[in-house]
């Protein structure tokens, strides 16, 4: 009990919550749902190879066990032992859903709709129709055509009978007029068939969107990196059915992590619209969301990075070189104090700036964990023959790993 007692950690005075690390080696207890804090929302920026995937899924392990459901969106890695999160997913019973051009799933935007069209879901759909519509080089559509579409949304949930998919919307849409004239909608339609009529289809026309109801989900959106565009779009459906999950479970508390998110979403108006109050809603459903990449410039580079970053009150800063220092001091507003503790922090340690209040701390995981967690190359080339030669059992696999590290450990000369 005396080693939970630390007078020089904010987190004096938590009696629950995910157990870290001090510098001094002194177990604390961080309250991620915190009722005193406003946004349970989180940052969390470390260039690759300073365990950025590592702590989430230490922090989420712990979660877990505590009953918070957790949803989540990876744009970072497939293979034989998948993205960062695919092992840990599969061993505790979760879902990873791997998204492939060749292995499509119902993916139904309007299936979300149900009864209720709220604000919420409009804004959603009207992203979803934007992201159909938008060329490559453009950000946004015009402001009458943005208005069109949103009538026409709101007229085809009203008005139209059977099965609300993408084939329909379009067939219904192409027979609207704008009365004032300054809308073509059979050119808008011309370029939504691309999507109900090509190999896109196979994902965006179905009749139901995916079921899901586990605590633990990971979409897992690599595998179309070859088909930007459809995963782009893929990546507005998702959001969509994760806020859908979050209101579906009220009563639970619970996180979302969107891994790279940054890389996929376009810097449209609408689909800035949408991720901001995504995030400024989290904490009235019970959630906190984890913006998790590689470098600040990746969420600073769309226009909506400053209401992302005012709502998230949670920024966990890993290792960076002096060189990357900049865009840090520029984007949070770091001086000399917090560029030290930056540069001081070593493989595995983190800062937490809480809504101001700043300490640095670790994970304290078991060698287990590690082979769990771990996204290194090297280390899960090795796990992958281990799999292989214990005939696809991971447990058992990373549990001989790491009887043999501890044996080397116990009989190296350095330890003795």
């Amino acid at each position: 009990a005396a080693n939970f007692i630390t007078l020089t950690n904010f987190t004096k005075g938590y009696h629950q919550g995910i157990l870290m690390k001090n510098r001094h080696n002194e177990p604390v207890l961080f309250d991620y749902f915190d009722q005193n804090l406003n946004s349970w929302n989180s940052i969390i920026i470390g260039p690759t190879g300073t365990g950025k995937s590592y702590l989430m899924q230490s922090m989420l392990l712990q979660m877990l066990e505590q009953g918070v459901k957790v949803f989540g969106l990876d744009v970072g890695g497939v293979g034989e032992t998948g993205g960062s999160y695919k092992k840990m997913v599969q061993l505790l019973n979760g879902r990873y859903v791997e998204l492939n051009i060749d292995k499509p799933i119902p993916l139904n935007p309007f299936a979300l709709i149900g009864d209720n069209f709220d604000t919420q879901k409009q804004l959603f759909l009207r992203a979803f129709i934007e992201k159909l519509l938008l060329e490559r080089d453009q950000t946004s559509l015009s402001k009458i055509e943005q208005g069109f579409i949103s009538k026409v949304l709101d007229k085809y949930v009203k008005e139209f009978r059977g099965p609300r998919n993408l084939t329909t919307f379009v067939n219904f849409f192409v027979k609207q007029v704008d009365p004032e004239g300054y809308v073509d909608t059979r050119l808008l339609a011309r370029k939504m068939y691309m999507y109900t009529h090509g190999e896109y289809s196979r994902f965006l026309c179905a009749d139901e969107m995916i079921e899901i109801n586990e605590d633990l989900v990971c979409f897992d959106l690599k595998g179309l990196e070859t088909h930007p565009d459809l995963q782009g779009i893929i990546a507005i459906i998702i959001t969509g059915l994760l806020w859908d999950l979050m209101e579906r479970n009220l009563g639970h508390h619970k996180v979302i992590f969107a891994d790279e998110l940054w890389k996929v979403l376009d810097d449209s108006s609408t689909i800035g619209h949408l991720v901001v109050e995504l995030f400024r809603t989290a904490r009235k459903m019970g959630a906190g969301i984890f913006a998790i990449s590689q470098s600040i410039d990746d969420i600073e580079k769309v226009s909506f990075s400053t209401p992302i970053k005012d709502n998230a009150l949670n920024h966990f800063i890993l290792a960076h070189k002096s060189k990357q220092m900049d865009a840090l001091t520029r984007s949070f507003g770091y001086g000399e104090r917090e560029q030290a503790l930056i540069s001081s922090l070593e493989r595995g340690e983190f800062m937490l700036d809480r809504d101001g209040r700043m300490t640095v701390m670790r994970a304290d995981m078991s060698l287990f964990d590690h082979y769990l967690f771990t996204s290194d190359r090297q280390e899960n080339n090795v796990l992958e023959k281990k799999i292989q030669h214990t005939g696809g059992n991971v447990v058992k696999a990373i549990t001989e790993i790491v009887r043999e590290k501890e044996s080397a450990h116990e009989t190296s000369p350095y330890f003795l």
